[in-house]
């Protein structure tokens, strides 16, 4: 066995963060469902998540990557009227 076969088997490369099973994702459809509610908060949210994971991630992750798959997630709004219309 070379060196390079030693070392990997000895450290192997580390899993990404989001894919640890003690760091769940959260449902991020259900948090934007969740958000639309009268008083329901991203802090409370987040606080929610982090009860049934205490080892999850923290609240600016939590914000980010949300934001991030707002971004990605189709948008099933409709348009406001005349907003495609030319």
């Amino acid at each position: 066995m070379d060196d390079e076969g030693l070392e990997l088997l000895l450290f192997p490369a580390p899993k990404a963060a989001s894919q640890s099973p003690s760091r769940p994702v959260p449902d991020w459809a259900h948090v934007e469902k969740e958000l639309r509610r009268r008083g329901v908060t991203r802090v409370l949210l987040w606080e929610e998540y982090r009860a049934a994971n205490p080892d999850g991630f923290g609240y600016t992750w939590f914000c980010k990557t949300f934001e991030a798959w707002k971004d990605r997630a189709p948008d099933d709004a409709p348009d406001p009227a005349g907003a495609s219309a030319k």
